[in-house]
């Protein structure tokens, strides 16, 4: 009975430090002491906001709020001054929060409180970019038109261990409604085509199968961004609206792209159908579209194939010749590349049990095609994201297997741009020889 008396209709927010892990192991002083203050302005603001802390970890805060209004106008007050921190500190050791915020009920218990409010809002923190804000539907129902911020929505989203979808909202400050509202900010005024590749729906009835599309995507999106006449969104942007069904002059406004292309994977047996639709974002109206089938060994070539046709259909002056003489091929085995394309599919989940897999799915490519550097490559970033997430306990150790794995995707992919990009971005992360890191990524540049 006094557990029900205690329920509360709430705006509960939640915030942890991005890269936690990472800063701890550096043990350095100045970085304790930074987070230590960073931690003071957050609890700070929810307080001037009328805010009650309910429980504080080492890197996290959860506070609940009488008014759902004041929850957001805190959240956007404290990001801006935890910013303003940073301004004067190396990227490297910025203090940056990810913070989430949902509207529930919630139970006090002591000074703690519980409840599913608490575990959404831990979740839409967990799928914030660093220094972001991200709302849940019931929290944007009640905040919409009255705060002077405006946000983009992220659609549905599947939360970990909640059972239905949540639909999310990103939260932008009053300056960005004075932008094109995008998901991220993008510069495509060059007088080049631009495009964005969108997720492809799964046809084939398993779930499972989901990798495959995902994987025949960022192939794609690789060849496309050979070509030297095309600005091409990458592929964390494009996939925020995997799951959605987005209006299509909605994804041109918000990722400043003229055009999308969109479609479907249906795969039974060793049967493979691919179709593909490219969209004018302005008009709506179908540029081009198409049916591929053919035999999953085929693969290949049917990428080729679909990735010609849309750039032949974009622009005149676009070369397919530019395609075809710029194109990589990461394996020619299509069990590595499945195992490839597999751990893709699990790396982009950023989560313990999503990186563990996908290290699997990494060395089993590697076992079967040493040749592959984009595996080396990517095996090393995983390496690297499992230190960030807190599930390595010997530092040295994981520092020391994440360099060797640099050095074979270096040694196999000399001129493998994704390769060499993961190669630098390791060996940045870890303060590695970070002028040879430049030259790494400098080449990477040259090379697309």
């Amino acid at each position: 009975m006094a557990a029900h008396a205690d329920r509360k209709l709430s705006a509960i927010l939640a915030a942890d430090v991005a890269g936690y892990s990472r800063l701890m192991a550096e043990d350095e002083p100045a970085t304790i002491e930074a987070l230590t203050r960073n931690r003071s302005i957050l609890s700070a603001v929810i307080r001037d906001y009328n805010g009650r802390i309910a429980n504080t970890a080492g890197d996290s805060v959860v506070a609940d709020f009488p008014s759902a209004t004041d929850a957001v106008r805190c959240a956007v007050s404290a990001q801006a001054r935890l910013a303003s921190e940073n301004e004067c500190v190396p990227e490297a050791r910025q203090i940056r929060f990810r913070m989430g915020i949902h509207l529930g009920d919630v139970v006090r218990q002591g000074d703690d409180i519980l409840g599913d409010g608490v575990n959404i809002a831990a979740r839409l923190e967990s799928i914030a970019l660093p220094g972001t804000v991200v709302i849940s539907g019931p929290l944007y129902d009640v905040v919409d038109g009255k705060v002077p911020l405006h946000f983009i929505d992220l659609g549905p989203k599947q939360l970990k261990n909640i059972d239905r979808p949540v639909r999310a909202y990103q939260v932008l400050t009053q300056e960005g409604r004075q932008q094109p509202t995008r998901l991220w900010s993008f510069s495509t005024d060059s007088g080049r085509p631009s495009i964005a590749v969108l997720p492809f729906e799964n046809l084939t009835g398993d779930s499972e199968q989901g990798y495959f599309a995902d994987g025949l995507v960022e192939d794609i999106i690789t060849a496309l961004s050979h070509n030297p006449m095309l600005v091409v969104i990458a592929r964390h942007s494009s996939f925020a609206y995997k799951g959605r069904s987005p209006n299509i002059q909605q994804v041109g406004r918000e990722l400043g792209v003229r055009y999308a292309l969109e479609g479907s994977v249906r795969k039974w047996g060793e049967k493979l159908r691919i179709t593909g639709q490219l969209n004018d974002t302005e008009t709506g109206a179908h540029v081009w579209a198409d049916r591929f089938d053919g035999l999953a060994a085929d693969m290949f070539d049917l990428q080729d194939t679909i990735t010609e046709r849309v750039v032949g259909a974009l622009d005149g002056e676009v070369r397919v010749s530019e395609i075809k003489r710029q194109r990589r091929r990461p394996t020619n085995d299509l069990t590595a590349y499945d195992s490839l394309i597999r751990g893709l599919g699990c790396f982009y989940e950023h989560t313990p049990e999503g990186t563990a897999q996908a290290l699997a799915h990494f060395r089993h490519a590697i076992e079967l095609d040493p040749s592959c550097a984009v595996a080396w490559g990517y095996g090393g970033a995983t390496l690297l994201l499992r230190r960030t997430l807190g599930c390595i306990q010997n530092i040295a150790d994981n520092a020391r297997e994440c360099l060797e794995y640099c050095e074979q995707a270096i040694l196999r992919g000399a001129d493998d741009a994704e390769a060499i990009s993961l190669a630098a971005l390791v060996q940045v992360c870890l303060g590695h020889e970070l002028a040879r890191s430049t030259e790494l990524a400098e080449r990477s540049i040259t090379l697309n």
